[in-house]
């Protein structure tokens, strides 16, 4: 006869538990957000202090090019992986909201004339 086999059970995760391990990847995420929006202001204003021309790159490319940075050099750890993971819902939530705003500003306008 065959033998029988034995699946490993798997402990169920507490969701306090889970939401505590995607905090450094968030603070992470936002950490580089923010490291894009410095970066966008300070290179501004040197190639502008400088004379030089330079385009205004918006902070969310700044954000993008230094997350490759860091992931292709030096990696993430994995502490972060989990919170880093969750970018697609703040990157979905963002346009919509940006979205809203936008609409939002256009009924505001057309209500006062």
């Amino acid at each position: 006869m065959a033998d029988a086999i034995t699946v490993p059970q798997v402990q169920p995760v507490q969701p306090a538990l889970r939401f505590l391990r995607i905090i450094p990847g968030i603070l992470l995420l936002a950490a580089v957000g923010y490291a894009g929006k410095l970066l966008e202001q300070n290179v501004g204003a040197y190639a502008k202090a400088h004379h030089w021309t330079f385009p205004n790159i918006e902070y969310v490319l700044w954000a993008i090019v230094l997350g490759l940075v860091i992931s292709n050099t030096i990696g993430v750890p994995e502490i972060f992986r989990s919170g880093m993971a969750t970018y697609e819902f703040w990157l979905k939530a963002g346009i919509v909201l940006l979205g809203a705003r936008f609409l939002l500003g256009d009924i505001l306008k057309l209500a006062i004339f």
